[in-house]
């Protein structure tokens, strides 16, 4: 299983390396600051109420700080994601928006 929160330099390296980004961000930071590689959205509510699932997969759960994609992560582990991870620092930590 890995960390529930990790620190990465390099969207690009992740996805080589077998993650998927999971976007939690609201529609308007989405467009405000697009994620700058492929990634799934679901809003965080919606993650939280059950109404949505990103499938199968090694997910790389992200948001503007690391706060919103930390608790997005615990939720999937809960659901049986195990490997879900969360963006420490988000995109921020990244050098993408404040």
């Amino acid at each position: 299983m890995d960390p529930i929160e990790i620190e990465l330099t390099d969207l690009e390296a992740a996805l080589a390396d077998g993650w998927s980004v999971l976007d939690v961000r609201s529609a308007a930071e989405r467009v405000a600051i697009p994620v700058p590689v492929d990634s799934h959205w679901i809003p965080l509510p919606q993650l939280l109420s059950g109404l949505a699932d990103p499938g199968p997969g090694r997910w790389l759960v992200l948001c503007a700080h690391g706060q919103r994609s930390l608790y997005g992560a615990a939720v999937l582990r809960q659901l049986g994601h195990a490997d879900a991870t969360s963006l420490r620092g988000g995109l921020a930590g990244l050098g993408f928006g404040d």
